[in-house]
């Protein structure tokens, strides 16, 4: 990954010395071409990585509400075995894609974006198996569990936006469990 970042930074910095007259169009090229990243569009694509990033995140998010969708809306249809198989290989899937897409294709923004597909479904996975096997899901208990299960998985994937989300997940469940509680403390004075 940082191989990447640093031809990203060299194929943006290349391109600013080449428009502003300190090297020469060949020169760019050479400069790119010893680094890795002569292509020309392999360099387009280094220029344009936040543009991928951010459609490969936008992708994702709406590819797991599809998901999510279709599932809560075939719920109970589904025999409770078949909604955790399909959930647990719903999210092996999009973690084996993402492995392979970042660690063998070196596509590494495609890649993330999967992985965070698959912490998506991870995180209604929990929510709907909790509905299957009656469980309360209205328990801010949920949301910890998913930054217990994000968490590790970031930092082995060396993924922000993963972290980013069990971050989240464990802000949510702090800032539940301080409203049930604050709520609880009101109701025991009000029966005083």
């Amino acid at each position: 990954m940082e191989n990447n970042d640093y031809r990203e930074r060299l194929a943006r910095d290349a391109g600013i010395w080449q428009r502003e007259g300190i090297i020469s169009t060949e020169q760019e090229r050479a400069i790119l071409a010893r680094a890795g990243a002569g292509a020309p569009g392999l360099v387009t694509a280094f220029r344009m990585g936040w543009l991928i990033t951010a459609v490969s995140i936008i992708g994702a998010l709406i590819l797991g509400s599809g998901v999510v969708l279709l599932f809560s809306s075939n719920w109970e249809e589904m025999p409770d075995l078949f909604r955790t198989l399909l959930l647990f290989g719903g999210m092996a899937g999009a973690y084996g894609a993402g492995y392979l897409l970042t660690y063998r294709y070196d596509m590494d923004r495609i890649g993330g974006a999967l992985f965070l597909l698959g912490v998506l479904l991870y995180e209604a996975g929990l929510f709907l198996i909790a509905q299957v096997y009656n469980m309360p899901v209205e328990s801010p208990v949920l949301l910890l569990l998913g930054a217990i299960g994000i968490m590790p998985l970031a930092y082995a994937l060396g993924s922000r936006i993963v972290l980013l989300l069990g971050i989240a997940n464990l802000t949510g469940w702090a800032i539940w469990a301080i409203g049930d509680s604050w709520e609880e403390s009101t109701k025991s004075e009000a029966a005083l």
